[in-house]
């Protein structure tokens, strides 16, 4: 079977929400977006993981409320600043792994993303020898993913390095930009969502889909390490030229700069400002391949925006949460399932047959990856133009409310 997972996410722990959020909403939201299964995020923390456990479990380590699977995970931030994403064969497992980690984490109770004193290689020992699979969380990311202060998983991870299995790709990239680096050939690639918020917009912005025998937790860890006929089959991601870091450029001005050019001025930008190192550039002083080259098990990767924003763009509306494209969005959800079917499997002429034909336009330039980018830097966000559109209607990832 196919299954569509969304491996990271956060509870209210993590950045201390006024707004309630319960694993039920996530649950959900998860299958009105055609989500099969969750990670929990936040296992490490005692209060959440009470709620976890009010849920029926399944199988070792799988949990359920209604039609969505749950497995165990985490994200942690050890002593080099990076973070990394754990997920834990079972609830034995986590135990064992917090009370190892205890010492190194004195905010292990109160934050759902815990700081521990370690460096990655040593907390990726005590992840493996409970049984979980770690890998570094968004790993392009320019603050605290592992590139940013390594200059490779193996100097990351050094004697772990064989236990890692996945690197997970964060908004920041996508499958074409992670194969231009040799080393990330063998891993496989997680796209997720990293959400704090179960809304619709948010959660399953990027998700994966793997070919297992069933949703649970031994299933999805054969399809991560590739094996029992087990693997990855797509991946689904928004954009990441959409990112605010995603070309070099002035945090001021935004003036945008080649590496060369800002090596040259030390990076320090005519108008006074700090130049800011974005993605591409990082990536490019690692590139082996030039284009990319994929190992023969990679999966697709497709990108999209979420339905609400397309739907923000075929009515014009100010922001992707308005009543209107509420409206409508529950619309198509209802014709046709869910957000993962309208977006990937609907038939063209069956959307153009609900809407304007500006929506069903809007679905088949996202598959047919025939919309134009205008990439961000600088700390301002970037912007996809869908062929139909006109320049004012460009809408970036700054009308976005929380995420």
């Amino acid at each position: 079977m196919i299954i569509s997972a969304d491996l990271h996410l956060h509870s209210p722990y993590t950045k201390r929400l006024d707004t309630p959020i319960s694993l039920q909403q996530f649950s959900f939201n998860a299958k009105l977006k055609g989500i099969q299964l969750l990670g929990t995020g936040d296992c490490l923390h005692p209060r959440w993981m009470q709620e976890i456990q009010q849920l029926t479990e399944v199988d070792s380590g799988t949990y359920q409320y209604e039609d969505t699977r749950f497995v165990l995970t985490a994200e942690i931030e050890t002593k080099d600043h990076i973070h990394h994403l754990v997920l834990f064969p079972d609830a034995t497992a986590t135990t064992e792994f917090r009370e190892r980690i205890k010492p190194y984490a004195p905010d292990i109770s109160k934050h759902g993303r815990p700081k521990i004193e370690l460096m990655s290689a040593d907390a990726a020992e005590h992840a493996v020898e409970v049984g979980a699979l770690i890998g570094p969380a968004h790993l392009f990311d320019t603050f605290s993913g592992a590139y940013t202060k390594y200059d490779s998983i193996q100097d990351c991870y050094q004697h772990m390095t064989p236990s890692i299995h996945f690197i997970e790709l964060g908004l920041a990239s996508n499958t074409y930009l992670a194969d231009k680096i040799n080393e990330l050939h063998k891993f496989t690639f997680l796209s997720n969502s990293d959400t704090h918020n179960p809304h619709p917009i948010r959660l399953a912005r990027e998700f994966t889909q793997f070919k297992v025998k069933k949703p649970t937790f031994n299933e999805l860890a054969f399809a991560i390490k590739r094996q029992n006929g087990n693997k990855p089959v797509l991946n689904v991601g928004i954009p990441p030229e959409e990112g605010k870091y995603f070309d070099t450029a002035c945090k001021k001005c935004h003036m945008r700069y080649s590496f060369y050019q800002a090596s040259e001025q030390q990076w320090k930008c005519s108008c006074g400002g700090r130049i800011k190192q974005g993605v591409t550039d990082v990536i490019d002083k690692k590139s082996s391949y030039r284009p990319s080259q994929h190992p023969i098990h990679r999966p697709q990767y497709a990108s999209f925006l979420p339905l609400h924003e397309i739907i923000t763009r075929v009515y014009h509306e100010q922001n992707p949460f308005t009543n209107r494209v509420n409206e409508e969005w529950h619309k198509l959800i209802n014709i046709f399932g869910n957000e993962i079917n309208t977006l990937l499997l609907t038939p063209i002429e069956d959307l153009s047959k609900i809407g304007p034909a500006a929506l069903a336009e809007a679905i088949h330039s996202f598959r047919n990856a025939t919309v134009h980018f205008h990439p961000g830097g600088g700390g301002n966000y970037g912007s996809v133009t869908i062929p139909w559109e006109e320049p004012q209607l460009k809408i970036g990832l700054s009308s976005k409310k929380e995420t």
